[in-house]
């Protein structure tokens, strides 16, 4: 798989189309977006940008290396946070309160 064809393959799935191949942005950049680039010693690196900084995580040797694994990377199943049940949401709101509570007999109400 080269590059081309990785952008193809992409555009055929239903992943944030979001991300640089070789230099080229599809979509836009936001926290979080996975690049592919070629480095000038040919090497492959894929990585991330936070905040306008480029993360490597990876270097490969060759293109095919480095476009399968993003692909595999950008495509794979995310693990969703798990949802907050009702009562661990009263248990939590409880617990501050009482912790309020306890702070303001110790420190007085206006945290003087």
């Amino acid at each position: 798989m080269d590059s081309k064809e990785l952008v193809t393959a992409l555009a055929a799935t239903d992943v944030d189309p979001n991300y640089r191949v070789d230099g080229h942005l599809v979509g836009f950049t936001h926290d979080g977006t996975p690049y592919l680039d070629r480095l000038p010693d040919g090497r492959w690196c894929v990585g991330y940008i936070e905040r306008g900084v480029e993360h490597p995580v990876r270097f490969f040797a060759t293109e095919n290396e480095a476009c399968r694994y993003f692909y595999d990377d950008v495509t794979k199943p995310r693990k969703m946070p798990r949802v907050r049940t009702p009562e661990e949401v009263a248990a939590d709101e409880r617990h501050m309160r009482r912790w309020w509570a306890e702070r303001e007999e110790q420190v007085g109400p206006s945290g003087d």
